[in-house]
C-alpha cells in the first residue's frame, strides 16, 4: 500500500524555473523522475522507513550496557548520522557488515570516508587497528589525538571541549560582525542576533559545560562590536540592551540568558519523558550531581534557585499552573534587569520617568516599531541615559572643573532636558524650525479636510478662515487669568 502511494505521488512531482530579470522572464516546468525532494515533508518519513529494518536487526544484537539503564545500546540514528556501540570489536565489525547490507538494499551505500572506529576497555583508550569489510574495504581507526564529528561535535568518548568551544566562538564571532556591519534597521540587527547569530550556542548549552564567567567575555565581546559598528554609546546603560522593547530596551538576549532558559527547557524535557534512555540520562545526572555536585541538574537548581522558582515535576510547581520553564526564567530575568536598572542613579532616571508617564506604551512605540538606524537609537538611548558630554555631565560624572552653564543660552545647567525644552536659543531657532516644517504640512493635510485653501508661504503663522471652518495655527489665546500655556503649536477648528 505504502510503495503504490508513494510510487503515484511521484509521478505527480514537478518543479518551476524562473530564468531572467523583472522585464524578461521564462518559465519552465520539469518533471523529477527519480529522487527525493530536499526539503520536502515527505523526505524525511521516506527515509525513516527506508532505515527502520536497519535499526530493528541491530536492536537484535548484542550492545553495550551502560550505567542507570538496564537495556544496553546499540546504536543511535539521526537520519543518516549513526553510532554503533558493541562490547567487542567482533561484534562492532558485525554491525557494520548488517548496516552495509542493509543500506544496499534500500538503494543507498556507506560514506566509509566520514566512518571511524575507537575501541576503549576498561574506561582506557586501546588501539586494535582498522577495521575490514568484506576484506578489502577498511574503516580507519580514529588516531591518538585525533577525532571523528557526530551532530556537528568533534569527540572521541567525549566531546572535545577546547576544539568545539573554539569553532563556535570563531562562527558567532563572525555571525555577529556580519549583522552588525550590515544595513539592517535596530529592530533587524537585535532580531538576527537573537536568532541567527545565538542560535550557534543553543544547541550546544546542554552537552558542554559553561563557565558564567567565560559567557560574561564573549558578551563582552559582542558589546565591543556592536560598539565597533556604531550600535551602542559606550557610556550608555548595558541593562538596556537587555531589556525588551516594550519595556524600552534594546531586545537584545545575552549568552548567559539563553544558557539559563537551555538548561532549564532542557531538564523540563528530561523529567517529562517516559523512554528509558532519556530517563536514563536524567539518572545519570541526578548521579553525578549526589557524588559531584557537578552537573546539569547543579546548574538548573542554581538558575531556579536564584530566580526564586519552582523546580519543575517539584510538589510546589505541581500545584499551580505555569508557563514553560524557559518561558518563567525569561519573565524572571526582565524582572531582575528593571529592577537593577532602577537602582542606578544616572542610567535608571530614564525608567523613573517612564513608568511615571501616562502614555508609557506610546513613549515605546517607536521601539517597537522599530525603523531607526542602529546609529540613531544609539544616540536616542545614550541622551536617554544621560551620558551625552553636556557641561553638567562632565562636571558631575567626568569630574572636569568646568562651568556646567548651557553653552548656549547661559541661564540653566547644560542637560539634555534643558537643551530640548528650556534653552531658547535651541528651542527658538533649530527645534523650533524642524517642528513648524512639519506643522505645515500638517496643516496642509487639516485644511485641505476642512476645504481650505492653505498658502503656500509661511504656512504655519496663517490663520484661514471661511463660513464654516476656521483655522488657528501658532495663535496666542488671550485670557482673563494669567494662563502660561495659552499657545497651541497645533491646528484648531
Amino acid at each position: 500500500m505504502v510503495t503504490r502511494t508513494v510510487r503515484s505521488l511521484v509521478t505527480l512531482w514537478r518543479t518551476t524555473f524562473e530564468v531572467g530579470d523583472k522585464e524578461e522572464r521564462m518559465h519552465f516546468d520539469t518533471q523529477l523522475k527519480r529522487g527525493l525532494f530536499q526539503g520536502d515533508s515527505l523526505s524525511p518519513l521516506l527515509f525513516c522507513l527506508c532505515i527502520s529494518p536497519i535499526t530493528s536487526m541491530l536492536n537484535d544484537l548484542n550492545g553495550y550496557k551502560c550505567l542507570h539503564v538496564e537495556e544496553p545500546i546499540t546504536h543511535i540514528f539521526y537520519m543518516d548520522d549513526l553510532k554503533l556501540f558493541a562490547n567487542t570489536p567482533e561484534t562492532i565489525e558485525e554491525m557494520f557488515t548488517m548496516v552495509d547490507e542493509g543500506s544496499k538494499a534500500v538503494g543507498m551505500s556507506l560514506g566509509l570516508r566520514k566512518c571511524g572506529v575507537a575501541h576503549m576497555e576498561k574506561g582506557k583508550r586501546k588501539f586494535i587497528g582498522h577495521l575490514t569489510l568484506d576484506g578489502e574495504r577498511q574503516i580507519q581507526e580514529v588516531k591518538q589525538g585525533g577525532s571523528y564529528r557526530y551532530l556537528g561535535i568533534a569527540q572521541v568518548f567525549a566531546p572535545i571541549t577546547l576544539t568545539t568551544k573554539y569553532r563556535l566562538r570563531r562562527k558567532f564571532l563572525g555571525r555577529q560582525r556580519a549583522v552588525w556591519r550590515s544595513l539592517l534597521n535596530a529592530k533587524q540587527k537585535a532580531i538576527s542576533t537573537n536568532t541567527w547569530a545565538t542560535a550557534v550556542f543553543r544547541y550546544y548549552f546542554g552537552i558542554l559545560r559553561w563557565g558564567t564567567s567565560e559567557l560574561d567575555r564573549l558578551d563582552c565581546t559582542v558589546r565591543r562590536t556592536i560598539s565597533r559598528f556604531h550600535g551602542h554609546h559606550r557610556n550608555a546603560s548595558i541593562l538596556r540592551l537587555y531589556i525588551t522593547r516594550m519595556e524600552g530596551g534594546r531586545g537584545l538576549t545575552s549568552l548567559r540568558q539563553v544558557w539559563k532558559q537551555s538548561v532549564a527547557s532542557l531538564y523540563e524535557y528530561l523529567i517529562r519523558q517516559t523512554e528509558p534512555w532519556l530517563q536514563g540520562v536524567l539518572l545519570h545526572q541526578q548521579w553525578k550531581h549526589a557524588q559531584f555536585k557537578s552537573s546539569l541538574i547543579q546548574e538548573v537548581y542554581t538558575v531556579f534557585h536564584r530566580h526564586g522558582l519552582p523546580l519543575p515535576g517539584s510538589e510546589r510547581e505541581s500545584t499551580i499552573e505555569r508557563p514553560t520553564a524557559a518561558r518563567m526564567v525569561r519573565a524572571s530575568q526582565q524582572r531582575v534587569l528593571i529592577e537593577t536598572l532602577r537602582r542606578k542613579r544616572i542610567h535608571g532616571a530614564h525608567r523613573h520617568t517612564l513608568e511615571a508617564a501616562e502614555g508609557r506604551y506610546d513613549s515605546t512605540l517607536w521601539l517597537r516599531y522599530g525603523k531607526s538606524k542602529a546609529e540613531t537609537e544609539a544616540l536616542v538611548f545614550a541622551a536617554q541615559d544621560g551620558v551625552l558630554h553636556t557641561n553638567k555631565y562632565r562636571r558631575d560624572v567626568l569630574r572636569q572643573d568646568i562651568d556646567p552653564a548651557c553653552r548656549l543660552c547661559h541661564e540653566g545647567m547644560e542637560t539634555i532636558g534643558h537643551i530640548l525644552s528650556c534653552c531658547p536659543h535651541s528651542l527658538w531657532k533649530s527645534i523650533k524650525c524642524r517642528h513648524d516644517r512639519v506643522l505645515a504640512t500638517l496643516i496642509k493635510h487639516v485644511g485641505r479636510a476642512g476645504g481650505l485653501e492653505i498658502p503656500s508661504t509661511d504656512a504655519t503663522s496663517t490663520t484661514v478662515e471661511d463660513t464654516n471652518t476656521k483655522l488657528w495655527v501658532d495663535l496666542t489665546i488671550p485670557t482673563a487669568k494669567q494662563i502660561t500655556e495659552r499657545r497651541p503649536d497645533t491646528p484648531e477648528r
